[in-house]
């Protein structure tokens, strides 16, 4: 997961969210520029917290609380997303493997 809460709201939220930790309140993270300086210890915190709950769970909590975030996809993750599906974004080829349709139409070429 790939978060951004770089607003104090934001962090305020993000911090509710994962239970008001005592590390969140710590002065290492009292303003944005420090939470910067300070992010991969930050981040580390943050994943203990989210590597316990599913990854679109974790999304959809942080989305409706207007955290900028979002999910790190694998390629079956990707796969599976109907938004693809209906866009047309898959070529499913003659054994039925799936690959990125073309990015463009042309409309006197065949495939």
């Amino acid at each position: 997961m790939i978060v951004s809460p770089r607003e104090d709201h934001q962090w305020q939220r993000l911090m509710g969210i994962v239970g008001n930790p005592g590390w969140g309140a710590d002065a290492d993270a009292a303003t944005p520029a420090l939470r910067m300086a300070n992010w991969e210890d930050l981040q580390r915190r943050l994943g203990e917290w989210t590597s316990r709950h599913g990854k679109e769970h974790v999304f959809r909590l942080f989305q409706e609380a207007r955290i900028p975030c979002f999910p790190v996809n694998r390629v079956t993750d990707a796969l599976a997303l109907a938004q693809l599906d209906v866009r047309g974004f898959w070529h499913t080829g003659a054994d039925g493997t799936k690959s990125p349709e073309l990015p463009f139409v042309r409309r006197e070429t065949p495939r």
